[in-house]
């Protein structure tokens, strides 16, 4: 059988608004709605125009069988795809159009250094896809994926499309992966790549196509990357002589003004972006052998993927005199006793030693210092205003090439997490980009990502990652470049466990007092049942702690408990932990 994709690197979110219509004051227009519905019917017009261009493929070489995607990239014929789809040597090449009959393929010929295959299907005036100056793609741009996962071209005549973003342009590393040999230039995207899509295109905002969809990775990041067409195209005599247009589909004024105003923001924080390289004692992760089978090698990534990888993560300046925040993780576990164990490579590529300042554990922050000589360093600027819901953001990273930024979009997803210390985002976090800075719009620092980590329940690129504030930043930053360690605030403490709870049963069970505590000294008791907080009903366990942490350690707070078959009231003086 052939090689599959690491893991199905992870689809982007897409957000629709509906609004409330019975019964309520319909809400004032705003901007954002127009250019979202103008964005939407772009992607649906570039999914119109890409889609009957994308094929999935079958064939067979001495080894096995292989499947996979390609794309059209002439009306005569010409299909692009991967070695990893057809390999040198390939026979039996069959091709799935959508909604069009299947067609027999011929190998026109490979390439090992781009793992690229060029094949030939009979036809005339074919719908296919104008190659891209992929030489000039940037992080942040809209970008678009297509394939065949799983083989649903044969199965069902559907093809897969996922809309994102270019997140990364950089030299793959060599990450001992056993599925893909390439090791040049990559455009990453944060756009959805399943099993099967390897071969398919990558395209950008006016649907022209970036690159190759790939089966390498980067450890340190884990999402897609395609092999850049202007690579491909100098290995093929028959794409030689391709031009890209200068426009395609063109986007309408004001998406192509929104995509220019989140270009500027990037460019605005990016050259405080910097590079965190910490040297450590830990023994690196042994190359695995090439003759794994299938199952070895779905295992061997699943315990990759939990892995610290070696090599650089992220960090931002915030103070021009070399004050760099980056994710306390970084600078745990086994650090070398050295001087420059810890360094920051700037973004003119200067790399200089760095020594820790302050830290939060619990915030996941810590506080670098680099000295450049009294040299002002570029430093970014943290934002005043408050996040709410849905507000746009990106992640900023710089751990693949000092020279360029990695960006990852999304939206706040929750403000006011681990009691208001954290905000909660949709856009992809990963070790290279964990430590690195979250903007708005305006290209100001909304805040620093952490909380990733191994074993991590939510896992790097799930959609559900944190930053610290912005204003939660502001409130440490003095104790952080005093050398502190700061701990977390105190928590409003009872001194109960939870007893056992069923469907019938109003309120929450006292399953256990903690000798000393305020609800020993208030005269709580095992088998109590709390059915009212003050005013608030109390419902279940869940609904006691909501209670409980909207106070203050020191507040005098009134319980109604059922006690057997009575109902007392029983004031209670909640105390404070920091555990």
């Amino acid at each position: 059988m052939r090689k599959i994709l690491p893991l199905a690197v992870l689809s982007t979110i897409l957000a629709a608004v509906a609004l409330a219509r019975a019964g309520a004051a319909e809400p004032a227009p705003t901007a954002a709605v127009p250019a979202a519905a103008a964005l939407e019917r772009h992607d649906r017009r570039v999914y119109e125009a890409v889609a009957p261009a994308v094929v999935g493929i079958t064939c067979r070489d001495a080894k096995g069988g292989f499947f996979g995607t390609g794309v059209v990239i002439s009306p005569d014929g010409l299909v692009l795809t991967s070695t990893t789809t057809v390999p040198s040597g390939a026979i039996n090449i069959k091709v799935y159009f959508m909604g069009a009959p299947d067609k027999e393929a011929k190998l026109v010929g490979t390439d090992a250094a781009t793992e690229s295959s060029l094949i030939k299907v009979d036809g005339k005036g074919l719908p296919f896809v104008p190659l891209a100056d992929s030489a000039a793609v940037r992080a942040g741009e809209r970008a678009y994926t297509f394939g065949n996962p799983f083989g649903t071209l044969s199965a069902d005549n559907k093809v897969s499309f996922s809309a994102g973003h270019v997140s990364g342009v950089y030299r793959l590393p060599d990450n001992m992966d056993f599925q893909s040999k390439y090791r040049d230039l990559v455009i990453e995207t944060e756009a959805a790549v399943n099993p099967g899509s390897d071969g398919g295109p990558l395209v950008d905002g006016q649907g022209r196509l970036l690159g190759v969809l790939s089966l390498g990775f980067s450890e340190r990041r884990w999402l897609g990357v395609a092999v850049p067409v202007h690579l491909i195209a100098p290995k093929f005599e028959a794409l030689k002589d391709m031009k890209p247009p200068a426009e395609h589909l063109r986007p309408p004024d004001d998406v192509a003004q929104g995509e220019a105003a989140w270009r500027a923001a990037v460019d605005r924080v990016a050259p405080a972006v910097v590079q965190v390289l910490v040297d450590r004692e830990e023994r690196p992760l042994p190359r695995p052998p090439a003759t794994l089978g299938y199952e070895q090698q779905q295992e061997e990534l699943r315990r990759r993927y939990g892995v610290r990888p070696p090599g650089a993560a992220s960090g931002v300046i915030i103070d021009p005199e070399g004050l760099v925040l980056t994710a306390y993780f970084h600078v745990t576990g086994r650090v070398k006793k050295a001087d420059d164990a810890i360094r920051v490579r700037l973004a003119d590529g200067r790399t200089l030693p760095a020594r820790v300042l302050g830290r939060d554990d619990s915030l996941d922050l810590v506080m670098l210092r680099v000295d450049a000589g009294g040299e002002k360093l570029p430093a970014a600027e943290l934002s005043s205003a408050p996040l709410a819901v849905g507000s746009q953001i990106a992640v900023l990273g710089r751990s693949e090439d000092p020279a360029a930024v990695t960006v990852n979009r999304g939206v706040v997803s929750a403000v006011g997490r681990s009691l208001g210390r954290t905000t909660q985002v949709s856009a992809f976090i990963n070790y290279g980009n964990l430590g690195g800075p979250a903007i708005g719009p305006d290209g100001r620092v909304v805040g620093v990502t952490g909380h990733l980590r191994p074993g991590a329940l939510w896992g790097q690129n799930s959609g559900v990652g944190f930053i610290v504030p912005a204003a939660v930043v502001a409130e440490c930053r003095a104790d952080l470049a005093a050398g502190r360690v700061l701990k977390p605030p105190a928590r409003t403490f009872l001194g109960i466990s939870p007893g056992r709870d069923a469907p019938d049963l109003l309120g929450a069970p006292v399953g256990g007092v903690l000798p000393g505590s305020p609800a020993e000294s208030a005269g709580l008791k095992t088998g109590d049942v709390i059915t009212r907080l003050g005013d608030a009903p109390v419902e279940g366990w869940s609904g006691l702690v909501r209670n409980i942490v909207g106070h203050k350690p020191g507040d005098k707070v009134k319980l109604t408990v059922k006690r057997k078959d009575a109902v007392e009231e029983i004031e209670v003086t909640l105390g404070k932990s920091n555990d």
